[in-house]
């Protein structure tokens, strides 16, 4: 186990459109789940279930359950949540249980999906509650990981557009009738190419290491505190609550499971603290504290892609312009003076 989130978010081929994120389908496959759950469908026919078709209605995953706009009603969703069940179905009939099976969908939604079903299969708690409370969360984390690719999306183009300047400006001077192309690959140009491709690329990969440093700075949070809720619905008491948090993640390599959040001074433990000094129900607490460890974890995201706006314009004022002028101006300048 550890706190790292997802790097990336895969993306599968679809043809005309992007494909759903994996988020997006273990959680309207969590809450299809619980719906069926809560019809009167067993936990051993979900699968087969899902994998006929959309089945009933499910409820959208939206802004007032925590998350995102994630209809599984949406075409693409419902069609990979097929392909997932159909997946599923075929190592459950291979031998595998219903929580590995979910885990071999291979990301680390599906794997926290599949440690929330080992937690309610071993507590004793009610599979349909856990299903509907890893949909919220799937959803909430999916709708944040969104927010990051929007933040993000600004000083990307900046590093996009200021690593095009150089080749803009001499496309502009050529235009304006000069050569500042045989200028760059006459003699003088074997000065000025080196110079110039070294300080833009040189700032491109600065600039883009800091958006890189911030990406990988954002762990996903909360889940823990989340999967103690269901640990707790079968009655338990939360020590072995912990333990089989803690080994349910472990089991299934579920990333977003941290040990860290689960050991004395963590979030989860301060919750139970607080819950056993004050008498009040552990679970409302540590519901409540997984909701606000996101909101200050999207908090400080926001803050870092603030700083990132400002602290972006070093690379380019040291890197990206000098290049903009050695292969932009200076060939042009000497166009312009007959210097070719």
């Amino acid at each position: 186990m550890n706190g790292r989130g997802s790097r990336r978010r895969g993306l599968l081929p679809w043809p005309g459109k992007r494909a759903p994120a994996s988020g997006v389908v273990a959680a309207a496959f969590a809450l299809r789940s619980a719906t069926l759950l809560r019809g009167g469908v067993p936990l051993g026919r979900i699968l087969s279930v899902i994998a006929r078709g959309p089945g009933p209605p499910t409820p959208a995953v939206g802004p007032a359950r925590g998350g995102g706009d994630l209809d599984p009603a949406d075409a693409s969703v419902a069609d990979e949540l097929r392909l997932v069940a159909r997946r599923a179905s075929r190592r459950v009939a291979g031998g595998a249980s219903m929580a590995d099976a979910v885990a071999g969908e291979n990301h680390p939604s599906w794997r926290v999906l599949a440690a929330a079903l080992l937690v309610a299969e071993r507590s004793g708690a009610p599979q349909a509650a856990a299903m509907e409370r890893m949909s919220e969360s799937l959803s909430a984390i999916e709708s944040a990981a969104e927010r990051r690719r929007v933040l993000l999306t600004g000083p990307r183009a900046t590093i996009a557009l200021v690593g095009s300047l150089p080749l803009l400006a001499a496309a502009c001077g050529a235009l304006l009738g000069f050569d500042p192309f045989g200028v760059l690959f006459g003699a003088t140009g074997a000065f000025l190419i080196p110079a110039g491709v070294g300080l833009l690329a040189a700032g491109v990969a600065w600039a883009s290491a800091l958006v890189r440093r911030i990406e990988r700075s954002q762990r996903i949070v909360g889940v823990e505190l989340e999967l103690t809720w269901i640990a707790l619905q079968g009655g338990g008491p939360p020590g072995p609550a912990l333990r089989l948090v803690a080994d349910a993640g472990a089991k299934v390599a579920a990333e977003w499971v941290s040990a860290d959040a689960l050991v004395a001074g963590g979030p989860t433990r301060r919750a139970l603290a607080t819950a056993s000094a004050t008498g009040v129900a552990a679970g409302p607490l540590l519901l409540a504290e997984a909701v606000g460890e996101r909101e200050r974890s999207l908090r400080t995201l926001e803050r870092a892609a603030e700083r990132l706006g400002v602290t972006i314009l070093l690379p380019i004022g040291t890197c990206v312009l000098p290049a903009f002028v050695v292969l932009g101006v200076i060939p042009v300048l000497i166009a312009m003076l007959g210097g070719v």
